[in-house]
């Protein structure tokens, strides 16, 4: 149930910077007023502790990856039949150090999940020696549906995140598209973008207050409506006017630009300062081609995988490159393990 202040407005909601930016985006006149925090405050300042506001274990020595220096994580989106327990030691076997935790029902974890459960699923990863650095929500910011019940729904991801020690979580852009798109095109909104962008930023107004007060950005995925870094660079460039200084991100997906002809250097550009200390991370997959998106193992398929490493050189990028193996969705895919082993692999050769 989303709690309404006195004006009508959930409590959640971000309190606009002027009339006009408030106008744009539909936000209720009445919730302007009031000081504003600022929503970029580190977040071991909102929490007192001495850690920096960037994803756990980046950039620490004793995180990284031995091979390249670098971070390697793991989405658990492709567990199928692994349960807890033989999941974090395999992703350990493999030398992950961070996970990308998968919430959904009939996952290891969801916002229903108890705190019993919470618990030990961030038992389970530490005594393995990771750590959960982001929650990989479903929630899809410019679906259809009402404003309030996507802001909650993502505020309860949130909460979840925090609970599991995580300081991130992906939210899809899931702007309403026509029809079926072959993969290697752009789809065709239902809608002018403008409007969809819109929708997008409204309901992240509305949960950044709860983000501020958890220290867990929102993280906005290259991935359906929005497959391109221009796509999300834009919907994150109308969030900054409505909210200067918020903590929202981005997560870039190596598959999704790329395979609807973004050039690697244009993605970068776009979505360099999104991802770069701690405010976003990257993800690897290889597919067969940019038309036939099956899962294979990292370096046998089409991806400019050590292109996109040597981009992220060039960046300075340090963050977790998180293997996001879709095994959940392609059950004929390669095992997980297999495709743990081909990532740290690939990233201890490049």
């Amino acid at each position: 149930m989303v709690r309404r202040d006195a004006t009508g407005t959930p409590s959640g909601a971000r309190k606009c910077q002027s009339l006009e930016s408030c106008n744009r985006f539909q936000i209720p006149v009445a919730s302007l007023g009031g000081p504003r925090r600022d929503l970029h405050t580190p977040r071991h300042a909102i929490l007192g502790d001495s850690r920096p506001n960037r994803p756990p274990g980046t950039g620490d020595p004793d995180m990284m990856n031995a091979a390249a220096g670098r971070l390697f994580a793991a989405s658990t989106l492709g567990v199928v039949d692994e349960d807890l327990s033989s999941t974090a030691a395999m992703m350990a076997r493999h030398g992950v150090r961070a996970v990308e935790i998968r919430s959904a029902q009939g996952a290891f974890i969801h916002p229903g999940s108890d705190a019993a459960s919470r618990r030990e699923v961030r038992r389970q990863f530490e005594d393995a020696g990771m750590e959960i650095f982001s929650v990989a929500s479903r929630v899809r910011i410019m679906a259809e549906g009402d404003d309030a019940e996507v802001a909650a729904a993502l505020e309860a991801e949130l909460h979840l995140a925090s609970d599991l020690g995580a300081h991130q979580v992906r939210v899809f852009p899931g702007a309403p598209t026509v029809g079926t798109t072959p993969s290697d095109r752009s789809p065709e909104l239902m809608e002018p973008v403008d409007e969809a962008d819109a929708r997008g930023v409204r309901r992240l107004l509305l949960a950044l207050d709860a983000a501020a007060a958890l220290g867990v950005a929102p993280l906005v995925e290259t991935h359906d409506s929005h497959p391109r870094g221009e796509d999300v660079a834009r919907l994150l460039a109308a969030l900054d006017e409505a909210a200067p200084g918020h903590p929202v991100g981005a997560i870039w997906d190596l598959l999704h630009p790329w395979r609807v002809g973004e050039e690697l250097g244009a993605t970068a550009q776009h979505l360099g300062r999104h991802v770069l200390g701690g405010r976003g991370y990257v993800q690897i997959k290889d597919v067969a081609d940019r038309a036939d998106t099956f899962p294979v193992l990292q370096g046998d398929g089409a991806a400019p995988g050590p292109e996109f490493l040597a981009v992220l050189d060039e960046l300075g990028y340090r963050g977790p490159v998180s293997l996001e193996w879709e095994r959940f969705w392609v059950p004929t895919a390669p095992p997980l393990e297999a495709a743990l082993a081909s990532a740290a692999a690939f990233l201890a050769s490049h």
